[in-house]
């Protein structure tokens, strides 16, 4: 509920930008026109709709992830929290807050850092830079590495056992 009023403001902006579609549609349609997308209270009413509807996406698109799960943003410090493994198998998960799969997946992911697990996440949209040097083309991907190295690449939704059953390889 705390989201309320900026939904409302992004859906009062659909309103605004919804009719004004409509008026200048309506300006270029001839005078008998019956269709509805030249009406402008039709159109600021689906105007606030869409964007109400996009507002709710975005406001619930939020990945949690816990104090156990590294965010990365750079190569440097990719590098470095894998350099630090001392051994022990790192798995980065690079995601998208608009992915469904990615949402879904988060707290698997959550639960393997809980556990003692190395886990790292990378947002591809913040760091695209990452997800082209590991040649990232879908989300979520899962990286394993071990000594530094990438062992294994995982495309797709994990189970918290599935994750697991990596890590241990």
């Amino acid at each position: 509920m705390e989201d309320m009023p900026a939904k409302l403001a992004i859906a009062v902006l659909g309103v605004a930008l919804g009719a004004a579609l409509a008026l200048l549609l309506r300006r270029d349609a001839p005078r008998k026109s019956t269709v509805f997308y030249h009406d402008p209270v039709t159109m600021a009413v689906i105007g606030g709709l869409l964007a109400f509807g996009i507002a709710q996406t975005v406001v619930e698109n939020k990945v949690e992830w816990s104090q156990s799960v590294t965010q990365i943003d750079s190569a440097e410090k990719l590098d470095a929290f894998v350099a630090e493994a001392q051994g022990q198998p790192v798995l980065v998960d690079f995601y998208a807050t608009w992915c469904p799969p990615c949402r879904a997946m988060s707290p698997n992911v959550n639960t393997i850092a809980l556990e003692g697990s190395r886990v790292a996440v990378v947002d591809i949209d913040l760091a695209p830079d990452l997800a082209e040097r590991h040649q990232v083309e879908s989300v979520p991907t899962l990286l394993i590495f071990r000594e530094g190295k990438v062992v294994r690449m995982e495309v797709g939704y994990h189970s918290t056992d599935e994750l697991r059953a990596l890590l241990k390889g």
